[in-house]
């Protein structure tokens, strides 16, 4: 039978006219087709768990059904461990090759069984399905299917990618601008899809913070750079004068706030109603907190809360029938949704609604990437009163740090005051000639009167 189409194009239908070939693979219907055709195999595997042939599996007693789970091409499919349900799954499969033309991947496809199945079923089951068993399900949808204890070593992925990543960057042909914008582009968001349902272990996170800190200021395995300003000022947000670097600990718990959020408030989705049955979470508050009868929650709240909120809950208006169920709303938000960005710093401990209107007007230039110093005099005093400040300039550092502010100071007045000035050598240059000059000066004069070198020494 030749079959005729037409199409709707700009509003108007077209002409019939017979196609002259199939759907390629790389046609965009196909893809609709794909689904369509497995929203048919879905359809067929719940055909079976209803007329009670497929038996599901529960994670909890009296929790919902668990019989397949379908992303694209990516099929899990749960059933009891028994040889009934291997000629049920094989019934089902047959069919809907035969009918949709496609075929399994016997390469791909294998079969775990929990640890209370006995030897003898698994090895009759595997050797029915002809598929490999495994212990260890990998990843699904690039998340791993944990089985057992989180350690560092299960997420040691995390920071080889790292790593890889930084193999292939030039510190040194990086401006520092350069290096803060990879590092909140890449190195930052590198664990970002792992944390959004996993807690990293601590060890994770601290390496890849580590890695993203040397990285920043240069260090290598030749030398070691210098760290001008604290960690913890350069993971401040933009608008409070840091440079917006996120902290990994924090950000996986920002996620998993997400997480838990949408479990507040999306209970009709298939993983919240396994979850809730699980932890016995049946309405805002979970069962466990708001048993019937219990009286002793409000002696607690009596306990923890002050008494200015104690004395304005009488004049809340009680709630009515026609204004619909109480929900939760994400106070931090104008809009009461909840964002990662509000859970990160709030976590951080950092209140946006507070930020000086200088670092507010700053953050917004498009310029390189700056960090804010709160007490300028103590910062130049600090520098200059310690000489082991930074490790790779060792005991000159604070001579270097002081006439690299001599020069700024004596070129500052010379563009002011002497109208022909040209600066030839930079400031840099000019304070590091000073300070071998100086250097150079101070063992001379250790020479002839044999003082110690660690001695101070005045210019």
């Amino acid at each position: 039978m030749t079959v005729s189409t037409k199409v709707l194009w700009n509003g108007a239908i077209s002409d019939s006219f017979i196609p002259s070939r199939g759907i390629r693979h790389d046609d965009p219907l196909s893809l609709y087709l794909f689904v369509l055709s497995m929203e048919w195999l879905a359809q067929a595997i719940q055909k079976e768990v209803d007329d009670g042939n497929w038996k599901p599996i529960r994670l909890v007693r009296n929790g919902p059904c668990l019989s397949h789970l379908f992303f694209a091409d990516d099929l899990v499919l749960f059933t009891e461990a028994s040889l009934d349900q291997l000629d049920v799954i094989q019934r089902v499969l047959k069919k809907f090759c035969y009918s949709s033309g496609h075929k399994f991947n016997h390469a791909k496809t294998h079969i775990f069984f929990s640890h209370n199945v006995d030897d003898t079923v698994f090895q009759d089951i595997s050797e029915g399905f002809n598929y490999s068993r495994v212990d260890d399900l990998g990843r699904y949808l690039g998340v791993l299917l944990l089985h057992k204890r989180v350690t560092k070593k299960i997420y040691d992925y995390l920071i080889q990618k790292a790593r890889d990543r930084l193999a292939g960057w030039k510190v040194k042909s990086l401006s520092f601008a350069g290096r803060i914008m990879l590092a909140k582009s890449v190195l930052n968001t590198l664990p970002t899809y792992a944390m959004q349902t996993s807690y990293l272990p601590k060890g994770v996170c601290e390496e890849i913070e580590r890695l993203t800190r040397n990285f920043i200021w240069g260090h290598s395995d030749e030398k070691r750079g210098i760290n001008l300003v604290s960690w913890d000022r350069i993971c401040m947000p933009i608008e409070q004068g840091g440079l917006g670097v996120q902290r990994i600990v924090t950000q996986n718990e920002a996620f998993l706030m997400r997480l838990g959020y949408k479990l507040l408030t999306n209970e009709k989705q298939l993983w919240a109603r396994v979850l809730r049955t699980k932890y016995k979470w049946g309405g805002v508050i979970p069962d466990l907190l708001a048993r019937p009868g219990c009286s002793r929650r409000w002696d607690i709240l009596r306990a923890l809360l002050p008494d200015e909120i104690l004395l304005s809950l009488p004049a809340v208006i009680p709630p009515r029938l026609t204004g619909g169920d109480d929900r939760p709303r994400w106070k931090l938000e104008k809009n009461h949704q909840f964002t990662i960005a509000s859970a990160y710093n709030q976590h951080l401990g950092v209140s946006l609604d507070v930020d000086s209107d200088l670092w507010k007007t700053l953050s917004r230039y498009k310029g390189l990437p700056r960090v804010s110093y709160s007490d300028v005099k103590q910062w130049i005093l600090t520098y200059l009163s310690d000489p082991e400040y930074f490790p790779i300039n060792g005991k000159e550092w604070d001579l270097l740090f002081g006439l690299i502010l001599w020069c700024l100071w004596t070129r500052r007045n010379k563009v002011i005051f002497d109208s022909g000035f040209i600066e030839t050598a930079s400031i840099l240059q000019r304070g590091r000639r000073l300070c071998e000059e100086a250097f150079r000066a101070h063992v001379v004069m250790n020479g002839f009167t044999g003082s110690d070198s660690n001695g101070v020494l005045l210019i």
